[in-house]
């Protein structure tokens, strides 16, 4: 995908690069570099307005890979649904392309937790429920990994498996009373 062209951003700060190099420092204060009344002032402003600059470049660069990684989103979301895949994985992909579009993460957070919290455990949909167990069994992996160096931080590590466990177990028999329905519905 070609790049976005920010030849016009850039050239805003084209006159400040110019005005900046022409700051003299008078004779008396040449060997400490000092600049002052309303050179300084003048350094001051321009100094602001080139910061300034710079995060307007930084900000609209976020935005263009924001962007790029939107398209390329959408792309995998079409080819999702082209494929027959699983409606709550594209409704994530969805939510994530819309969150990369807008700039808000909160959203796909909210929306990702929300999803798991109603289809899975509310609604025991199959998939959702899944996807639960697979993120519980990842943090309890990362959470027996973590090698704490004081013993506060062993003891809150500790509970927190014990707890990822419970967690666990409760997705896992959530799950299995869905198969067992399923299979009693089936037949």
């Amino acid at each position: 995908m070609d790049k976005l062209n920010f030849d016009a951003l850039e050239a805003l700060s084209q006159p400040l690069q110019g005005a900046e190099s022409n700051l003299q420092v008078n004779g008396e204060n040449a060997a400490e570099g000092v600049i002052e009344g309303t050179e300084a002032k003048r350094y001051a402003l321009l100094e602001q307005q080139a910061e300034t600059a710079r995060q307007g470049r930084a900000l609209w660069q976020k935005q263009a890979d924001n962007i790029l990684r939107s398209e390329a989103a959408r792309t995998g979301l079409l080819k999702g649904i082209a494929a027959g895949e699983d409606p709550f994985a594209l409704l994530l992909q969805a939510l994530a392309c819309i969150s990369l579009m807008t700039g808000d993460t909160l959203l796909l957070e909210q929306g990702r937790a929300d999803l798991l919290a109603i289809y899975g455990e509310g609604l025991l949909e199959p998939v959702p429920l899944q996807m639960q167990l697979a993120q519980v069994r990842d943090r309890l992996a990362r959470l027996k990994a973590a090698r704490p160096t004081d013993p506060d931080s062993a003891a809150r590590i500790q509970r927190a498996v014990e707890a990822h466990q419970s967690r666990l177990q409760e997705l896992q028999r959530l799950q299995n009373n869905t198969v067992d329905k399923q299979n009693t519905h089936n037949t």
